[in-house]
């Protein structure tokens, strides 16, 4: 995802919605800064999204894990971790469990 994407404000620019839009920074969530590790052992920088005020029943939507499968695949990550998301969601939400196994 290009940097401009991240804030509202530089997104805006280019008429288009952020990811602090989507995943509701500031409201929600807030932006954290991570560092992950590449298949490669390259450690590298990135960003998530932590809950600000966790509710015990909050569950995870499938359009969510789809956005988030799709993007697995087309980037073209093992199948294999694709699964593990597909599994944490469903332990999340088992009334949903079909509708991410055809993912």
């Amino acid at each position: 995802m290009p940097d401009f994407l991240i804030a509202r404000d530089t997104a805006a620019k280019h008429n288009r919605k952020s990811l602090d839009a989507i995943e509701g920074q500031g409201t929600n969530y807030a932006r954290q800064p991570i560092t992950v590790k590449a298949a490669t052992g390259q450690l590298l920088p990135a960003i998530t999204y932590r809950v600000i005020n966790p509710k015990p029943a909050l569950k995870t939507s499938p359009e969510y894990v789809g956005y988030i499968v799709r993007g697995l695949r087309e980037h073209g990550v093992a199948e294999e971790y694709a699964a593990k998301v597909k599994a944490i969601t469903i332990a999340n939400n088992p009334t949903i469990a079909a509708e991410i196994q055809a993912l």
